[in-house]
């Protein structure tokens, strides 16, 4: 049983169980403040709750604030950074006879294949060039495209070494974007990766593969279900974590 409530300017997710003893409450990205209670809860001891906990609310919904403004901002100057794989990619614009322009990776480079080069000294003292017959928004389609291309193929083999390496195999595997999960496993045994991982070191990638793929064995979250995590993914408590605080590491890869 789920309803909402309002508390200062936050929005209160209340989750009743029937059996339930306790108040607890977590607070996530992007997500209403969650409390869970039981049936005959009141909502004036759950606001007496929130009221106790208010300060830590705000400091975890700063901490979270903190966090997003951490992400890489989306330019195209040479030198711009962005992560890949647990490290940082530098951006490089080179010259092709290609048909299109198109972005590539390669080492500790993202190289930017632009067909059209104009240099303009007029408006830029560092000589810096822009391809001069794409807009901002399709440079941007197409560097979105190429990080999600590499992720694609990264996660499937990923995927297919801990398949075996584990001894379980999902009946698909497939690669999406939403906005508040890394994976998922449904109970037909296709799992959903969230592609934007990508930025993200092999460590945490495994971490969440190695979760889902738990969820062809155990469809919950029950200590056999984390048993089996730990066997093949010893520190996945600390990634867990680190995943969560990075939360917003991807967030130049949203097309606006």
């Amino acid at each position: 049983m789920t309803e909402f409530i309002k508390f200062k300017n936050w929005t209160v997710q209340i989750e009743r169980e029937a059996f339930r003893r306790s108040i607890s409450m977590t607070v996530a990205v992007d997500k209403p403040i969650r409390v869970r209670t039981n049936l005959l809860c009141s909502n004036q001891k759950i606001l007496e709750f929130l009221n106790e906990k208010e300060k830590w609310i705000q400091k975890n919904l700063s901490q979270f604030e903190k966090i997003k403004q951490q992400s890489p901002v989306l330019s195209f100057e040479d030198g711009a950074q962005f992560p890949f794989m647990g490290r940082d990619v530098i951006l490089k614009k080179v010259i092709t006879l290609g048909a299109k322009d198109f972005f590539s990776i390669f080492e500790d480079q993202l190289l930017w294949h632009t067909q059209k080069i104009s240099f303009d000294s007029l408006s830029s003292q560092s000589g810096d060039f822009l391809s001069s017959n794409l807009s901002s928004l399709k440079i941007q389609k197409t560097f979105v495209q190429a990080y999600q291309r590499y992720a694609i193929s990264e996660l499937q083999k990923r995927v297919q070494w801990w398949s075996v390496k584990m001894n379980l195999k999902p009946s698909n595997v497939k690669f999406n974007q939403p906005k508040s999960r890394w994976g998922s496993c449904s109970s037909q045994g296709v799992i959903n990766l969230n592609w934007k991982l990508i930025v993200f070191k092999p460590e945490i990638i495994d971490y969440v593969i190695v979760h889902e793929l738990s969820h062809l064995k155990h469809m919950n979250h029950s200590p056999s279900f984390w048993g089996l995590v730990a066997e093949f993914c010893p520190d996945y408590k600390i990634l867990r974590t680190d995943l969560r605080k990075n939360f917003y590491t991807p967030k130049f890869l949203d097309l606006n």
